[in-house]
């Protein structure tokens, strides 16, 4: 999948192919980048690009864990005395607990990664992730509502999981 922010390409393509022995997710994070936010939903998407031939199934799958949020200073400097920009503490949020706003195809649910055996427990946070499978063709879209309280530049990054019946997104 590539990553999109309010519409913009973030970050590289991501392959989340991985651990092709055994039935296990492995954790792995992605930073997408810096990006002005508005105060408000923000939109986090995932367009799939194209597929995996080494995956074993075609399910076109990818699991993110979390998304954190860092603060890095106002949209526009306003001039003034106190100059530079001021940074804040990263806010992350779990992926399964934002809002679904737009799916093209394919279904969205929550991956009981440690209860349903696919991982040992503190390997991703809290125990579950969102996972998006069967979204049908490339071009494919997830996007999800992404809260910022204050409008600025953010840097985003991604916890996500390989697995291998997941292909190139």
């Amino acid at each position: 999948f590539q990553f999109l922010v309010n519409g913009k390409a973030a970050g590289a393509p991501v392959d989340m192919y991985g651990n092709p022995g055994a039935d296990g997710a492995l954790p792995f994070s992605v930073t997408l980048g810096t990006f002005t936010l508005e105060a408000g939903d923000n939109v986090l998407a995932l367009r799939l690009i194209g597929t995996n031939k080494d995956t074993i199934m075609a399910n076109h799958g990818v699991a993110v864990d979390w998304v954190k949020t860092a603060y890095q200073g106002p949209a526009v400097e306003t001039g003034g005395t106190g100059g530079g920009s001021v940074t804040g503490k990263p806010m992350t949020y779990e992926a399964d607990k934002l809002r679904v706003v737009f799916c093209t195809s394919g279904e969205t649910t929550v991956w009981k990664m440690v209860e349903d055996g696919f991982t040992e427990p503190g390997q991703f946070s809290g125990g579950t992730s969102l996972y998006w499978h069967d979204a049908a063709e490339v071009g494919a879209v997830l996007e999800l509502a992404l809260p910022v309280e204050k409008a600025g530049r953010y840097a985003l990054s991604v916890g996500l999981a390989r697995y291998r019946t997941f292909g190139r997104f």
